[in-house]
């Protein structure tokens, strides 16, 4: 494993685009009669067990993972 390899990773990028997105998501609700039924769910096809930790720092909660095997390579790295 090279040096870099081994450096922390800055996943500022993920808080940002959550952030964007639930700026979106509150827009939406304002005219929507389903306003209290908006869930953001964090979809980790191409994720890796890190960048799903890191959204969890930012907030998000409800995450899905497109196949079964790929959770399980993921789980014990997930907090």
């Amino acid at each position: 494993m090279s040096e870099i390899d081994k450096m922390p990773r800055d996943y500022s990028y993920i808080g940002e685009n959550i952030r964007a997105i639930r700026e979106k998501i509150a827009e939406a609700q304002t005219s929507s009669p389903y306003k209290d039924d908006v869930t953001l769910l964090l979809a980790t096809k191409y994720a890796s067990a890190e960048e799903i930790n890191a959204a969890a720092e930012y907030g998000v909660r409800d995450i899905g993972e497109n196949r079964v095997q790929q959770l399980l390579e993921k789980y014990d790295a997930l907090d």
